[in-house]
């Protein structure tokens, strides 16, 4: 049992890394060409496009930061010394099998959590350009240079 422990620790660590430089691509990525000639120019509005992108950023780095220390604790624990016995073929099989399913779990709450942490940077943020801006998002005027 410890052997199987182990082996899904191991290949979990891997996978969470993978997760986390995936997390952390995807909000790099999430900055266009238009968005970023968004916030160069100057306007009287806002850009509610500017606003989502930013904000699906910002919550893509947060939870690729979050997997990246999950995987870092991992391999702290994966550094255990191992025993003789716990190395068995089945073991190390149903670990690794183990280790997928956790990692697609760990995905699947990982874009749930950005999901929604990028919502509620969106309200957030487009409350404060309303404050600031008060220019309803679509009536033409939201991206006048």
């Amino acid at each position: 049992m410890k052997g199987l422990v182990r082996t899904c620790i191991e290949w979990l660590a891997v996978l969470t890394t993978f997760l986390a430089a995936f997390f952390l691509l995807r909000s790099s990525f999430g900055l266009s060409a238009d968005d970023i000639a968004d916030l160069a120019t100057t306007r009287f509005g806002y850009s509610s496009d500017v606003i989502q992108s930013l904000a699906v950023q910002g919550a893509n780095t947060r939870v690729g930061f979050a997997v990246l220390l999950l995987s870092l604790l991992l391999q702290f624990c994966a550094l255990w010394p191992p025993r003789r016995d716990e190395r068995t073929h089945e073991n190390r099989v149903i670990g690794i099998a183990l280790a997928f399913a956790l990692a697609a779990i760990v995905y699947a709450v990982g874009w749930l959590v950005a999901g929604q942490m990028s919502k509620v940077s969106v309200a957030k943020a487009e409350l404060q350009v309303r404050r600031a801006h008060p220019v309803q998002p679509g009536s033409g005027e939201e991206r006048s240079p």
